[in-house]
């Protein structure tokens, strides 16, 4: 296995990949932030040469560690230098970032659409390590997001109940009335746009009393 040096790289010269689909929750953040600034230890940042600006470095793993030294007023970051080019630095920001925090579907959705431009679905399969049925999953969403994308990047949150028969029947005869009919989305985001619609008229009828 090869032996990478780490390197200081100023601050300053440190760019954030704009397709990172990785984003860490504020708690977590605060954490890692105090962190560093109690002890200064940190993993050092995965960074390639900027494909575009001279004498920059793009981060491909470490935009929260990024963000938290920059906070600290750190001159410079402790760092590894890849040689990896454009498909092989998107491979890396949906393997490496999956480690912490939270991913905005929608960016990884994208990163998935432009992999697929390249590569077939078994080499994206052995590479990303995830199912071919998330990996088409993600393939089909991008397709809607590109019709319907909203302006705010929003971030997708499981929320699971446990009813009994007779109320199983009746929560599933309640979403299907309130399902709209066939569209862009996906049948899992046309059932949580029926809950939520069922939840607003509630509270509207609550209000009115």
């Amino acid at each position: 296995m090869q032996t990478r040096q780490i390197t200081q790289i100023p601050i300053h010269q440190l760019v954030s990949h704009p397709a990172n689909p990785n984003e860490m929750p504020k708690t977590s953040f605060n954490k890692l932030l105090a962190h560093i600034k109690r002890s200064g230890n940190y993993e050092p940042l995965v960074v390639r040469k900027h494909p575009v600006q001279n004498g920059s470095f793009q981060i491909l793993n470490g935009h929260h560690r990024l963000k938290a030294l920059q906070k600290l007023q750190v001159e410079s970051a402790d760092c590894v230098v890849w040689d990896v080019d454009d498909d092989e630095a998107n491979i890396l920001l949906l393997t490496l970032n999956r480690l912490q925090g939270k991913d905005d579907i929608y960016k990884k959705a994208e990163l998935i659409k432009q992999l697929s431009e390249r590569f077939d679905i078994k080499h994206l399969i052995s590479q990303l390590n995830q199912s071919r049925k998330n990996i088409e999953h993600l393939m089909r969403l991008n397709t809607s997001i590109n019709r319907t994308a909203p302006a705010v990047p929003q971030f997708l949150t499981p929320f699971v109940f446990y009813f009994d028969d007779g109320q199983k029947q009746l929560v599933e005869k309640a979403i299907a009335a309130a399902t709209e009919p066939q569209t862009n989305s996906t049948g899992a985001q046309r059932k949580a746009k029926a809950v939520a619609a069922i939840c607003e008229k509630y509270l509207q009828t609550q209000e009115g009393n």
